[in-house]
């Protein structure tokens, strides 16, 4: 039932079935576990590699944060996520990532370019305030925000800002030159 419900088979250790698990992992490593339980657990995709269970623990924690949040943006309180998703992408630019954890991460579109996912945040966050003031025109009172505004104006302006983010920016009327706007309203 839990393979079903969570697509895999990384229990929590912190219940009965949990410790049911552990105990399945105590008797397989010590060989006396039967040929036919073996082969049930392992048709539930089974993972008998404890740090691999950890690994899919951490990964079940990341989904679901993402399917509540719709983002990758874990808070640094919860330092041992933020640290595990740092590693994901330490292991991927050394190309130590195994290829399955690769696929896994690739199917939640886990962000490998810190950056990349920075960028996308803030870009968020300008789609809610045009959506709330029906501008793009980010004033001081929001320094954070209109820093990074201001910011892509001046990568647009020295050609360093990429199409997409142009073109992403575009769909929400981007102010490039805030002072042309002013002249031409006056």
């Amino acid at each position: 039932k839990y393979f079903e419900k969570n697509e895999n088979s990384s229990v929590p250790s912190d219940n009965a079935l949990g410790r049911w698990c552990t105990n399945q992992r105590k008797d397989y490593y010590k060989e006396k576990l039967s040929r036919k339980k073996i082969d049930l657990l392992e048709k539930l995709n089974f993972i008998w590699d404890q740090k691999e269970e950890q690994w899919m623990n951490n990964y079940q924690e990341l989904k679901e944060y993402i399917e509540k949040h719709g983002n990758f943006s874990v808070p640094k309180e919860n330092k041992y996520l933020v640290s595990w998703i740092r590693t994901q992408r330490s292991e991927y630019k050394k190309d130590k990532l195994y290829r399955r954890r690769f696929d896994l991460l690739e199917g939640i579109k886990f962000v490998w370019d810190i950056e990349v996912e920075q960028w996308m945040n803030n870009y968020q966050e300008l789609k809610k305030y045009f959506a709330k003031y029906g501008h793009s025109n980010v004033k001081n009172s929001d320094p954070t925000l209109g820093s990074w505004v201001g910011n892509q104006r001046l990568k647009y302006k020295e050609g360093k800002l990429i199409k997409e983010r142009i073109e992403l920016l575009e769909k929400i009327q981007f102010l490039w030159d805030v002072n042309e706007k002013l002249w031409q309203e006056n």
